[in-house]
């Protein structure tokens, strides 16, 4: 987190601890009272797309879900709010 010029605020929060697989393609948007966070990482076996909710403080409000499941990698993704719950979409 940082404030608005930029300073930050706190110490860094880890979303994930998982160093084998790094999430990257991350994504984050903000819906008033938290963030909806997606990624994408290799945790099973080929590139998929996750999500979860971040609390205004920083720290993780509910579990990980896995948003896609394909044979091949899923990637590129994008999150969005639309006032009433998160969409995401990706390649």
């Amino acid at each position: 987190r940082t404030s608005p010029a930029g300073i930050p605020i706190g110490s860094a929060v880890n979303v994930t601890e998982d160093s084998m697989y790094p999430p990257y393609d991350v994504t984050m948007v903000w819906a008033g009272s938290a963030f909806g966070m997606a990624w994408s990482d290799r945790r099973d076996a080929n590139q998929e797309i996750y999500f979860t909710i971040v609390s205004a403080g920083g720290v993780e409000a509910g579990s990980e879900v896995r948003l896609s499941s394909s044979p091949g990698s899923s990637y590129d993704v994008s999150l969005l709010w639309n006032g009433n719950g998160y969409m995401a979409a990706f390649i």
